[in-house]
């Protein structure tokens, strides 16, 4: 294969920016539902006894 040479226009450069951008919000949005689950399965297991990480596996 190939390298090919291309020239990286400012279309390009604001393109990519954007995806960047959207990747960071989507990577902020999944570690903010990550600690709401944790903090679910805390407060579970603390109010109702119930250790759900230990739930579903047998």
């Amino acid at each position: 294969m190939k390298k090919q040479s291309k020239e990286v226009t400012e279309e390009d450069y604001k393109k990519l920016l954007g995806e960047i951008a959207s990747l960071k919000k989507d990577l902020a949005q999944e570690r903010l539902r990550a600690d709401f689950y944790e903090e679910m399965v805390a407060f579970g297991k603390e109010v109702y006894g119930i250790d759900l990480k230990k739930a579903g596996t047998k």
